[in-house]
């Protein structure tokens, strides 16, 4: 009889261990190839660019920015769209703030607008550059969790405990956003110096 427990016990702890490996390694994946991008960027031989950036927030016409960017930092601005509001209304101006913002996404901790147990996390499907590592685009969506992402999520498990007690979902709607990098180039002034 002790080596049918065993056996089951030993199965239990497989079965289970590779439901986690299913459920966390394409957080990894992402986590990975965002890492890999930022030291791609961080290697790069400029620290001025000019870039467009066009956002699509699905609410409103698509907004377009077109900026110089020097050590990080805005220095002129050619074009814009003046909207007021967050990340998903407005283009970040700077490759480092898309990074900043796809490390909040990659590690899908942020709860779609209903909580992670009626909507999912919010994620972001990215391209990077192959040669500089800056991410060319980005849509942000909604990822619903399977069963056990929905159990190891903290947010997500006290919702689901929650419906089951007679709780429901909100319908407060979610429109995928998208960010593109349609150019980026070093600025003439910076490769006048090299």
């Amino acid at each position: 009889m002790k080596p049918l427990w065993r056996s089951v016990i030993i199965s239990t702890a497989l079965l289970i261990s590779g439901i986690v490996a299913v459920g966390v390694a394409p957080n990894l994946l992402a986590q990975q190839e965002l890492a890999k991008a930022q030291s791609r960027w961080a290697e790069r031989d400029f620290k001025r660019y000019r870039m467009v950036v066009e956002t699509d927030s699905g609410f409103s016409q698509v907004c377009r920015q077109d900026v110089e960017i020097e050590n990080e930092k805005v220095i002129n601005v050619f074009q814009d769209c003046k909207k007021p509001g967050s990340f998903v209304e407005q283009p970040t101006v700077t490759i480092t703030d898309l990074f900043n913002e796809l490390e909040k996404y990659t590690a899908k901790t942020e709860c779609g607008p209903n909580g992670c147990s009626c909507d999912g996390v919010i994620s972001a499907d990215v391209s990077y550059d192959p040669q500089l590592g800056y991410p060319r685009q980005i849509e942000l969506k909604l990822k619903q969790f399977n069963f056990v992402e929905q159990w190891m999520h903290p947010q997500a498990r006290r919702g689901a405990i929650a419906k089951l007690q007679g709780g429901g979902c909100t319908l407060i709607g979610f429109v995928g956003h998208k960010i593109k990098v349609l150019f980026l180039t070093p600025s003439p002034a910076e490769a006048k110096k090299l």
